[in-house]
């Protein structure tokens, strides 16, 4: 038991310091002395919880440490930990706002980075204090989900007949439907993430292309056709759940004063809305016959109002996941148009 109460606490103190570089680095500046660059509505988006979250942290480690200490002292080798453990339960809304408010926050943090002083300010602190805010925002979603984990190592060493014992179990069974909550919308925040990652590479960069509900599917390489006879040229598109981006990947050399570095970024050429699609198929190839060496392999063709597109991949059965994801795309944005 002393084992894993010792790891919640150093956890704890790692996690704490985390949400501290938060409040020290970002939060506390745009408060006081950096007040004048915030726009009130970022900020309450992008720090939403944040602050509730690291003062129970700063509770809960007290807290924990306190009844840690205690213990030393008394002959029973087990104490109280209802006291300790019962205000995370009560800390689960700020959680589960905090998970359905992330989506938002990053796409704000994102706009913001490029176009304002606010944001401005930002990348000077992530620069100066080698962190980044939209990684340490994003830490809390995990750390429930390692209460669930040491807070049950803490009820296999605690005996059935201890007071004690009723109440972690209980406390286990709440915190497991929040756990699985925050894994699910992990998922979802994953995508919204990719999405920005892409958006972030893009040139040029349009700000509508940021937008809530939007999610990474795929990325690849492909042949663009761009007109029947041509020759194909290399292509690389990303699809998210309802556009599909067709770009031409550029990379570049940078030089520093300890190494050279490459970066890359992806020229826009077609952004194509899925519901504006209105047919996309796998083109046929036969197996044998003069036709089977003329048509290319691998292709699928897709049609909208304004043009035809044949694209070709470059392995072998890949053509028909990218048409059945597009598929899926089209369908789900026709129905909620």
């Amino acid at each position: 038991m002393d084992i894993a109460i010792k790891e919640l606490i150093e956890t704890e103190t790692k996690y704490s310091d985390l949400l501290d570089q938060i409040h020290n680095h970002f939060q506390k500046p745009l408060a006081t002395t950096h007040k004048h660059l915030r726009s009130e509505k970022e900020f309450d988006i992008i720090f939403a919880e944040i602050e509730t979250i690291r003062m129970y942290s700063h509770s809960l480690l007290s807290d924990l440490s306190f009844h840690r200490t205690i213990r030393k002292t008394l002959l029973h080798p087990f104490h109280e930990f209802e006291s300790v453990f019962c205000s995370l339960y009560h800390l689960s809304r700020s959680y589960i706002l905090l998970a359905s408010a992330m989506p938002l926050a990053l796409i704000t943090l994102s706009i913001a980075r490029e176009r304002t002083e606010f944001g401005q300010f930002i990348n000077k602190q992530e620069h100066a204090h080698q962190i980044k805010l939209n990684e340490l925002l994003l830490r809390p979603l995990s750390r429930v989900e390692e209460y669930v984990r040491m807070i049950e190592e803490i009820v296999k060493f605690t005996p059935r007949l201890h007071p004690d014992q009723p109440t972690l179990v209980r406390l286990v069974q709440k915190l497991i439907p929040l756990s699985q909550f925050l894994l699910q919308k992990r998922s979802k925040i994953t995508k919204t993430t990719e999405m920005i990652r892409v958006f972030v590479n893009l040139r040029p960069q349009p700000r509508e292309f940021l937008r809530l509900g939007r999610e990474f599917v795929r990325e690849g390489v492909v042949h663009y056709y761009e007109k029947e006879g041509a020759n194909p040229k290399p292509k690389f598109i990303f699809l998210m759940n309802d556009v599909l981006l067709i770009t031409r990947r550029v990379k570049a050399g940078i030089r520093s004063f300890t190494k050279a570095q490459t970066s890359e970024h992806f020229v826009l050429e077609i952004l194509c809305p899925l519901q504006n699609i209105t047919q996309i198929k796998v083109l046929e190839v036969p197996e044998e016959g003069e036709m089977s060496d003329l048509i290319p392999k691998n292709c699928f063709v897709m049609d909208s109002a304004k043009k035809s597109m044949m694209l070709q991949c470059e392995k072998q059965g890949e053509h028909r996941t990218w048409v059945d994801l597009i598929q899926e795309g089209m369908k789900k944005a026709k129905e909620k148009k």
